[in-house]
């Protein structure tokens, strides 16, 4: 993984050596990408020596979606020796993770991301995929496959996602909050802008330790473009070492805040999923408390830290018994039991059956908190 300048030239240093003698190339694009960013990947696939066939996909985020890309290369005659290239964000990276693992048993795979979500979450937790159109949690996660993710400011300016600092210099502001829809597990929204990757890395920060969740707050408070880019980088990282943690329950704890955030995504579907995303992280630091006696410390720290970054509290009239029994709902699609990633202190994330008792009276105050913020 890598983020600069020059990562033409990385890719082409690099590219050689997951294929051998260079062959065929198929460059799968979002249609959004701009005709320049587009003629570039190109010529640098073909300077790299590939004779390179460009595609241009419009992905619906459907299962199906990786059998439509299964068939290009199909048409286009590629075998495990040749290579497969995307430009597009997180939603369509992660739809050719998959197609490249599943082709001839998988065949090498180069990422250009123009996001920081895509460059965060891609290269070791790439996004499920909606079984069927209209059930947003209907998920599946089949396994993806990347050798490489690269990204550069001018990949993410083609991508609208150039910043995670805003004019007015507020942290989160920076990019477009993408399309709204629930989500299963970390880095499932269906946005992919800057405030996402913020979010984000504020959760990989809280779930890795204490180190990581110092740097986060200096790199955030810096507020520099060197800093981005650190931070993207580093989160991707944590987000490596979580997933590939031998405990069960450390790799469970990307699930932290998302049980909220799919609540909110179904009752209020324009809260940007981001939004939700940090509602969910506080409503789980103190859920946390409560169940596990948890250090209520990171709620304080947390909370200052989504402050700062721009992330309010929400505004909103629910009833407490509606936001309940969806909770139930949307947590009963992915686990028969009520299971839930709650914080003990940072660095451990604890996964344990909960009291629905005390998940009401939790939702009860969280109900009323949020009332009042809209008086």
């Amino acid at each position: 993984m890598r983020f600069a300048e020059d990562v033409e030239q990385a890719f082409s240093t690099y590219a050689p050596s997951l294929t051998g003698k260079p062959g065929h190339a198929l460059f799968v694009y979002c249609p959004e990408l701009s005709g320049e960013v587009k003629a570039n990947i190109e010529r640098t696939c073909v300077s790299a020596g590939y004779t390179t066939e460009a595609v241009c996909f419009e992905q619906k985020r459907l299962l199906s979606d990786v059998d439509g890309l299964l068939g290009e290369l199909s048409q286009a005659g590629l075998s495990k020796e040749d290579l497969l290239v995307v430009a597009g964000d997180a939603e369509l990276v992660s739809i050719v993770s998959y197609a490249g693992a599943l082709w001839c048993g998988g065949m090498p795979t180069v990422a250009f991301a123009t996001s920081l979500f895509a460059l965060m979450t891609t290269p070791s937790n790439p996004l499920p995929l909606y079984a069927r159109p209209g059930d947003a949690l209907a998920l599946v996660c089949p396994p993806g496959r990347l050798d490489a993710c690269y990204s550069s400011r001018a990949l993410l300016e083609a991508g609208d996602d150039a910043s995670l600092v805003g004019a007015s210099g507020a942290v989160g502001m920076g990019g477009t909050s993408g399309t709204s829809g629930a989500s299963g597990a970390v880095g499932v929204s269906g946005a992919s802008g800057a405030q996402d990757a913020l979010v984000l890395a504020l959760q990989a920060a809280v779930c890795d330790g204490e180190e990581a969740l110092k740097e986060y707050a200096r790199l955030v408070e810096e507020q520099s473009t060197q800093a981005e880019c650190e931070l993207a980088v580093l989160s991707a990282r944590w987000i490596g070492r979580i997933r590939a943690a031998t405990s069960a329950a450390k790799r469970a704890s990307l699930e932290y805040g998302r049980e909220l955030a799919d609540t909110l995504a179904v009752l209020l579907p324009d809260v940007p999923p981001a939004q939700a995303h940090a509602e969910g992280m506080r409503f789980s630091s103190r859920l946390g408390v409560s169940a596990l006696d948890g250090d209520v410390d990171l709620v304080y720290t947390q909370d200052a830290l989504l402050d700062a970054a721009g992330f309010s509290e929400l505004v909103c009239d629910l009833n407490a018994q509606t936001v309940y029994d969806t909770f139930l709902q949307t947590l009963h699609k992915r686990e028969r039991r009520l299971l839930m990633a709650l914080p003990y202190r940072v660095g451990s994330v604890r996964v344990l059956p909960l009291d629905q008792a005390i998940l009401l009276e939790h939702i009860e105050a969280w109900c009323e908190s949020r009332r009042r913020n809209d008086e």
